[in-house]
């Protein structure tokens, strides 16, 4: 038999059909599903891609905690309230006074408003960086050492005018990135320290170093609580909030003791 012969048998002739069934299935699937081409020199790679910042990791319920600290936080408040007639009564600059009370007050709302939204914000989702209830926590406590800073300087000019700019400052970059959508970040708490130390010089530059003392002492406890919140479990924030308690009597008492005030029997 010959080559030709041999083509035309029905064998050859079913295996050529085969063969053609088979390529044009695999045509057709390269057709339905083609795959991914090789990324080409001029095609963006997976490194060169912008960076986005990474989400800032929500904070883990701890209700009770959160609870204590809303309560500690309204102590010195309290405080304040039960102290601040008699001592303003014998102050010669009793405004100074009054304006550290009604600071501290609306600084606690903030703070036991933030707290208790940590408290209760347990969903997964809920991230306390984001919060306003914390940007309003942070920018009221510019607001105080502002007000501390010129109750305790006796109203010097040029101090004030340091403290104001400084705190305004830290208070337009917190409202600033709230409404962009920024959320706030552990520095808004240092910056909150540099401010503490800066209405707190005012006690040295007056030379009242005892109440200055007293001052730091309550400070670096409660600082030594803050820096440990997470070996407490949580319960080094709320205990911060206790030592403010003497904080407030170091401050109460400076106003009287200054040169600018009557001496009064302590």
């Amino acid at each position: 038999m010959t080559a030709v012969q041999r083509s035309c048998t029905p064998e050859a002739t079913l295996t050529r059909h085969r063969k053609h069934t088979d390529q044009s299935a695999r045509e057709r699937d390269m057709l339905c599903d083609p795959k991914p081409a090789a990324p080409s020199a001029h095609s963006p790679s997976e490194n060169s891609k912008p960076k986005t910042r990474p989400e800032c990791k929500p904070k883990k319920a701890v209700f009770w905690q959160e609870v204590f600290s809303a309560g500690t936080m309204m102590v010195p408040s309290i405080y304040c309230h039960n102290v601040v007639a008699e001592l303003a009564f014998v102050a010669r600059k009793p405004l100074g006074l009054w304006v550290m009370t009604w600071a501290t007050y609306t600084h606690c709302l903030a703070s036991v408003a933030y707290h208790l939204r940590c408290a209760f914000g347990s969903r997964p989702d809920f991230d306390h960086l984001r919060s306003p209830f914390r940007a309003a926590d942070m920018a009221f406590i510019h607001v105080c050492c502002f007000c501390y800073g010129w109750a305790v300087s006796g109203g010097w000019l040029l101090f004030n005018t340091a403290s104001l700019l400084a705190n305004v400052a830290c208070v337009a970059s917190l409202v600033g990135r709230q409404a962009t959508g920024v959320p706030t970040s552990k520095a808004d708490s240092y910056r909150a320290i540099g401010c503490i130390l800066i209405y707190t010089f005012a006690m040295v530059l007056r030379m009242d170093l005892a109440n200055y003392a007293g001052t730091m002492l309550c400070y670096g406890i409660g600082g030594l609580f803050w820096t440990r919140n997470a070996s407490l479990a949580s319960w080094g924030h709320g205990s911060t909030h206790c030592f403010a308690i003497r904080l407030g009597g170091w401050r109460s008492r400076e106003p009287r003791t200054s040169r600018d005030c009557d001496q009064a029997t302590r």
